[in-house]
């Protein structure tokens, strides 16, 4: 073997050790992507995507046994008062990708003790939080909201500790305001 292959081996020997001992992070959440380009996801796709990386934010920071989140409908940023089927669907998502994910989702729907108004969905009023949290045994709330523009929708998800009320997640997104999102902004 001559000089200069001898230098290439050893030049290569070097970069296989070097590489192979370091650990390259993996991102979190991955999406596949065609080889053409980015696609668009539609409302599931970006509240899962969106959800997706709220867990990874408290992988490792939440018990999952025993601790309750209480899903609430997402409001609208102009009426905090007031919810839309978009703003629960939307809460619904969140709820369902948690659940996947191994959490204790509390349905609000089947405790009587709790008052829904019709077309309002699960609210959280300020007022009512600690007297849930005790109720229920809920350690989070799981809570958003959304504002339009006239051609997207803005979206922030938030998990807040019910017992200081610190966010111990956050997500913020966007997506165009098509026209089957329009039909679901009608109260």
């Amino acid at each position: 073997m001559n000089g200069m292959n001898k230098s290439l081996l050893v030049a290569f020997a070097t970069v296989m050790l070097v590489t192979g001992c370091t650990k390259s992070p993996e991102p979190y959440p991955m999406v596949s992507q065609p080889l053409n380009g980015p696609t668009t996801l539609d409302m599931q796709g970006q509240a899962q995507q969106a959800a997706d990386s709220m867990l990874h934010g408290i992988a490792g920071k939440f018990r999952m046994n025993g601790q309750k989140i209480l899903p609430a409908s997402f409001v609208d940023e102009r009426d905090m008062d007031k919810t839309t089927p978009f703003g629960r669907l939307l809460s619904r998502q969140f709820s369902n990708r948690f659940t996947q994910a191994g959490y204790s989702m509390l349905e609000i729907k089947l405790r009587k003790n709790i008052l829904l108004e019709k077309g309002h969905g699960q609210l959280i009023l300020t007022r009512e939080l600690e007297k849930i949290r005790d109720a229920h045994d809920v350690y989070a709330v799981l809570a958003g909201s959304y504002v339009t523009s006239q051609n997207r929708i803005f979206i922030s998800a938030q998990l807040i500790r019910l017992a200081d009320g610190v966010t111990i997640a956050a997500n913020d997104f966007d997506m165009p305001l098509s026209r089957d999102l329009r039909s679901l902004l009608v109260q």
